[in-house]
């Protein structure tokens, strides 16, 4: 789910890091490189980090160290950072040095992205200096390893994030601009390999639409984001004593959204812990109140192995069929080797009808 507006140019995380990764391994024939990509959004959705999990999704495919990433900061280097240094050679004629990160431009021998972070909020002539590098592939007539790709990432004007633009020829160079937007699914399931909290998922799967509250103000304080959110599952995580981790939570995501999710972590506070649920299906007391039930539902659904799916399924059945389905799918999307077990493939005979049309009565 997204809240956020789409256009004809948006993709969802899991589609750009399934493109950047398709990129990594396909070189064009008519330029013999890889296609430079530019990235677009509102602050906080993941542009940068995408790139981060394409350069690993394809290690993870073709072996460690089979692909390197460097990230750029345009918005604070200088022109001369992408130029190179002022030199006078041995023969007395000036020059400039490839410094930093520009010699491995040059010597790069695996795949290797190059991002320009906040390419939006550089500077004319800093976006200039860089443009040379994505167009002519040069550093001052050194030739660029034919390994390196470039991508960019910036906000959008809207976004009151100091975005002036980007120069035409250096905008017009990218092979493709992509909008990404927020989808709650695909973060939930970064989420779930990053180390976030049950209840953070738990909430954020009760609530998708919580996920992206962004509006520009010039006030200093934060709104949810995917990466403002991220931040306080990291919170949770610390175990903080209540009357801090309150203002803490608070001041990472805004008042608008830590107040809901407190206000949830205590609801789960009030419910019988996972493992006794999975434990005693039967006996245990199903909650009446919608937030209390959900509540169950999620940490059930978070807790449980195939050790204990006979005694999930006997616990879903008590319970109304949309929280059924919904928990279900909350459990086989963390681990889908729930989906393999008797039990699952029961449970998907007795539950055809609404999984075919979830309107069904």
């Amino acid at each position: 789910m997204s809240n956020q507006t789409q256009t004809y140019s948006s993709v969802s995380p899991i589609q750009l890091l399934d493109f950047l990764t398709r990129c990594l391994d396909y070189i064009n024939p008519r330029t013999g490189v890889r296609p430079p990509i530019l990235i677009k959004g509102p602050p906080g959705v993941g542009k940068t980090d995408v790139n981060y999990q394409a350069v690993k999704k394809y290690c993870n495919t073709h072996g460690e160290g089979a692909a390197d990433i460097i990230v750029c900061h345009p918005v604070v280097d200088e022109p001369i950072d992408y130029k190179g240094l002022p030199w006078i050679g041995k023969d007395g004629d000036a020059d400039f040095k490839p410094i930093g990160q520009l010699r491995k431009f040059l010597t790069a021998e695996v795949p290797t992205l190059v991002v320009f972070d906040d390419l939006g909020q550089a500077p004319q002539s800093t976006q200039a200096a860089a443009m040379q590098l994505v167009l002519n592939r040069e550093i001052n007539g050194l030739k660029i390893s034919d390994e390196i790709m470039f991508t960019a990432c910036t906000n959008r004007k809207e976004d009151q994030a100091g975005v002036g633009g980007l120069i035409e020829p250096l905008k017009s160079r990218f092979a493709t601009i992509l909008e990404l937007y927020v989808t709650t699914d695909d973060w939930l399931v970064w989420a779930r390999h990053h180390g976030m909290p049950t209840e953070l998922i738990a909430y954020l799967t009760w609530k998708p639409s919580e996920l992206m509250q962004f509006e520009p103000t010039p006030d200093i304080v934060n709104t949810a984001t995917p990466r403002t959110v991220a931040s306080v599952g990291d919170l949770v995580n610390m175990g903080l004593p209540r009357e801090i981790s309150r203002p803490v939570i608070y001041g990472a995501a805004g008042e608008g959204f830590g107040v809901q999710f407190m206000e949830f972590m205590e609801v789960m506070n009030e419910i019988p812990t996972a493992q006794y649920c999975l434990e005693n299906p039967e006996e245990v007391g199903i909650p009446t109140r919608e937030d209390l039930r959900w509540a169950m539902c999620a940490s059930v659904s978070e807790s449980v192995t195939k050790k204990y799916m006979k005694n999930f399924l006997i616990l879903l059945n008590r319970m109304p069929q949309e929280y059924s389905v919904a928990a279900m799918q909350m459990a086989t999307t963390r681990d889908v080797k729930l989906r393999q077990t008797s039990t699952f493939g029961q449970w998907i005979k007795e539950n055809t009808l609404v999984l075919v049309n979830p309107f069904a009565s």
